[in-house]
C-alpha cells in the first residue's frame, strides 16, 4: 500500500494533482488523450527524475481532460508502484 499526500490543483481541462510519497514530490496531469506522472527531480512537473505517460480515451480527443478524480487517483497509485518496482 502506498501512503500518498495528494492535492488536486485543477479538476478539469487539465486534471492536475501534486503531492508526495516517501518524501518524494510528484506531479500528475491528464489532458487531451493522455495522462502522465513525474516523480522527484528538481521539478516533478518540468524536470522530473522519473516520468511515465499513458494514452487515455480516444486518440486526438479530450477524454483525459475530464478524467474523474477517483480514476486519476488510481493511475497515480499505479504509477508510484511502477516507479518503486523499477527502483528496486
Amino acid at each position: 500500500m502506498v501512503e500518498v499526500v495528494l492535492e488536486w490543483t485543477a479538476s478539469a481541462a487539465p486534471v492536475q494533482a501534486e503531492g508526495t510519497f516517501d518524501g518524494l514530490p510528484f506531479y500528475f496531469r491528464a489532458r487531451w488523450d493522455h495522462w502522465s506522472v513525474g516523480i522527484g527531480g528538481s521539478d516533478p512537473a518540468g524536470d522530473p527524475l522519473w516520468y511515465y505517460e499513458e494514452p487515455y480515451g480516444k486518440p486526438d480527443g479530450y477524454d483525459a481532460s475530464y478524467m474523474p478524480q477517483d480514476e486519476a487517483r488510481a493511475f497515480i497509485l499505479a504509477a508510484i508502484e511502477r516507479y518503486r518496482a523499477e527502483q528496486a
